[in-house]
């Protein structure tokens, strides 16, 4: 059941009252409550929806806007992979190995499973944080070249699986440097 609003100040006489006070302007009353709390109150009755059919027409209209959103979304999504796919299937790289660098897992994971389902099962090696060390390796290992390999391979990464892949292979390069500086 929604709530009625009697005895409301119109809209206009509410907005004077937030136009001229500030919140250093407003004392608490014998009640605890501070003076502004009740113009505030009355200015959220005011947007509440007074009937069901004002409530349905405001769940359409946000049920509109979220779907907007996720429409918004998932384009600027298909517009990634698209141009990630494009490149992917790019004549120049067909012989490359790829890597890939993600922000979360999630995202590494839809890549792999859109990847997949494109062809490449098989083709992907993944590395991120939550990985123990035997895993870590056998997928680094998985992705290193073979001899005269055929095909596209492709490394997805976490960011965090990164540093610490990036971290160890600056101490290789450093040692590297060492031997032959």
């Amino acid at each position: 059941m929604l709530r009625t609003v009697e005895n409301q100040p119109s809209p206009e006489r509410l907005l004077e009252q937030f136009d001229t006070t500030t919140a250093d302007d407003s004392e608490p009353t014998e009640t605890g409550a501070e003076s502004q709390e009740r113009v505030e109150e009355q200015a959220l009755a005011l947007a509440q929806p007074q009937t069901e059919k004002q409530r349905g027409d405001e769940l359409r209209y946000l049920d509109g806007i979220i779907k907007q959103g996720e429409d918004i979304l998932g384009a600027q999504c298909e517009t990634k992979f698209l141009k990630l796919r494009e490149l992917v299937d790019a004549a120049e790289f067909q012989h490359e190995r790829l890597l890939i660098f993600t922000e979360h897992r999630d995202t590494l994971e839809h890549l792999q499973h859109r990847f997949e389902a494109l062809g490449y099962t098989g083709q992907i090696a993944a590395i991120h944080g939550g990985m123990d060390v035997e895993e870590r390796e056998r997928q680094r290992i998985f992705f290193m070249p073979l001899p005269n390999a055929a095909g596209k391979i492709f490394q997805t990464r976490t960011r965090r699986a990164h540093a610490s892949c990036w971290r160890r292979m600056r101490r290789v390069k450093a040692s590297i440097c060492n031997l032959h500086g």
